[in-house]
């Protein structure tokens, strides 16, 4: 009798906590739970290989390494026929050219900086972190679930702020009614000049157990102008 008594307890808890979820996040832990079903994230440790096409430029290749228990995160690229890659460890900042080690100054003289490698690195976590990663601190979501389409699919609709320590931009991410995979997302700087982009999203690549978009195509707000698109190899 004991047993069962303590078991009702702990279902009638987990009930309770659900029940304080918004709508917002019960669907965020739904689309959390589609691409990342067994919390791989926060141990995700493997190279993504990225080709990235813009409109009148040449396409170019971006090899990155995220490895999230060591804090260590890498990128590589070619400028002509030369390799340089940053690399950030634990906050720390180094670089190598054509696969050798360059001094900081070396590399500041070549226009590789801290503040430019560590940009590059939270962008890049961020883009292929979600939707997993809207649940970091500073995340701030408005918690009501609006509903509307997405590149003519119908989707569940978040919005979301920051804390100003994390950023000012506001942004909206679409989810499939189906399935709540992640579908697009779309920032303002300033929503009423409907300035800022949209960033459609298509396929998936299975990467460590997690759905990751394959593809991402960018697009201007104010005049669905194309940007660019990034192609996860």
């Amino acid at each position: 009798m004991p047993h069962k008594f303590f078991f009702c307890c702990f279902v009638l808890l987990i009930h309770h906590a659900w029940g304080q979820k918004s709508p917002a996040q019960l669907l965020l832990d739904k689309s959390i739970h589609y691409h990342d079903p067994k919390n791989n994230w926060p141990r995700f440790a493997d190279s993504l290989f990225v080709v990235q096409e813009s409109p009148g430029k040449a396409v170019r290749n971006t090899r990155m390494y995220i490895n999230q228990k060591k804090s260590l995160f890498s990128h590589s690229q070619y400028r002509n026929d030369t390799l340089f890659t940053r690399i950030i460890s634990d906050n720390e900042c180094s670089y190598r050219m054509n696969e050798v080690d360059i001094s900081v100054p070396e590399a500041e003289k070549l226009n590789l900086t801290c503040d430019r490698s560590k940009m590059l690195r939270n962008y890049y976590t961020f883009l292929y972190g979600l939707p997993m990663k809207l649940n970091d601190p500073g995340t701030l979501i408005d918690p009501e679930v609006t509903h509307g389409k997405f590149n003519r699919q119908e989707a569940d609709i978040l919005k979301v702020h920051y804390d100003p320590s994390v950023g000012k931009d506001t942004w909206y991410f679409y989810f499939a009614r189906e399935n709540h995979a992640l579908i697009g997302y779309r920032f303002y700087h300033d929503e009423t000049k409907n300035d800022g982009e949209y960033i459609e999203l298509e396929g998936e690549r299975l990467i460590q157990g997690i759905k990751i978009p394959a593809i991402r195509t960018w697009f201007v707000n104010k005049d669905d102008r194309l940007l660019g698109k990034d192609i996860l190899q």
